[in-house]
């Protein structure tokens, strides 16, 4: 038995928004979670200019800043948001962050955005388990909104009556591009971090704030920019929808109904 201090089991969860960057510690005491610290930050504006060539913005991007490129095609558009240099610049934000909360923790959980996650429930016939994943991959790369080489896959059964298993196999179908698989994973090792775990949003909404709970609720989560509706079904998120609506959106009625600045 050591003479020095205990290893502590600490946890760290991030969360990247649109406009700001959240963190929490929590450490196991006496078998249980403790809060121990958390942080937050704006992220400021990102300057693409400095990281490209002579400064110079690709062909198909033109800016009235430099700091708010308008970005004239939508694959440009999306190259650029999860981009190499974007993936560095938060995580040395984030890095700035941990310290100022005075976080120790290096394993993390975080999430990806409901934006860029596609979900879908798909029926099989009953077949052998070793064939469930070549047929998962055929029948969602009909409905996939990308070439699904470019998309990572998980799947998990769906729960159903032992009846009911004897007809056909229920699946929820999450894929993600692997593209922003990679962004996310660059923002942790840029800050020295060990990604332990990256999910979707709604399944980790459904996880803490329904919890085992296996009746029919709807969660509704309020961005700066972006507002998502999950309906969850024991305990998981079945369906998601989302609006280009949020909290910018209230400050800015608010703020004209007052008279004053969003600020």
């Amino acid at each position: 038995m050591s003479l020095f201090k205990q290893k502590i089991e600490s946890y760290v969860g991030v969360d990247i928004g649109a406009q700001s960057m959240k963190v929490v510690e929590l450490r196991r005491t006496k078998g249980r979670p403790q809060l121990w610290s958390y942080g937050l930050a704006d992220i400021p504006e990102f300057d693409p200019a400095p990281f490209l060539s002579d400064g110079i913005l690709p062909s198909n991007v033109s800016a009235h800043s430099a700091a708010t490129p308008a970005v004239t095609d939508a694959a440009a558009a999306w190259e650029l948001e999860f981009s190499d240099e974007r993936a560095d610049h938060y995580g040395e934000l984030l890095s700035e962050l941990m310290h100022r909360s005075h976080i120790v923790g290096k394993r993390v959980a975080s999430s990806l955005p409901v934006s860029q996650v596609f979900h879908t429930i798909i029926n099989l016939p009953p077949v052998p388990e070793k064939e469930i994943d070549h047929l998962v991959k055929s029948e969602i790369a009909k409905v996939l909104p990308r070439p699904i080489d470019e998309m990572q896959i998980v799947y998990q059964a769906v729960p159903r009556t032992e009846e009911m298993k004897k007809n056909y196999t229920r699946l929820l179908v999450t894929a993600a591009p692997k593209k922003v698989v990679a962004f996310y994973s660059r923002i942790f090792a840029k800050a020295g971090l060990s990604l332990q775990e990256l999910e979707t949003e709604a399944f980790a909404l459904a996880r803490s704030l329904v919890g085992k709970d296996e009746s029919l609720t709807m969660l509704v989560a309020i961005g700066a920019t972006r507002t998502n509706f999950s309906l969850v079904d024991k305990g998981l998120p079945m369906t998601e929808r989302g609006l280009q609506i949020g909290g910018e959106t209230l400050d800015a009625v608010i703020a004209e109904r007052l008279g004053v600045t969003p600020k």
